[in-house]
């Protein structure tokens, strides 16, 4: 269920993380998490 969930987020976040750099991968991973 959670892989899901994820999957979709997933979506959206991979187009936010194709423009931003690999730097602020770790941003955004952190937040996932946090969530």
């Amino acid at each position: 269920m959670l892989y899901q969930s994820h999957a979709s987020t997933w979506v959206t976040i991979n187009k936010v993380v194709h423009r931003q750099t690999s730097r602020s991968t770790c941003g955004w991973l952190m937040q996932i998490l946090n969530m």
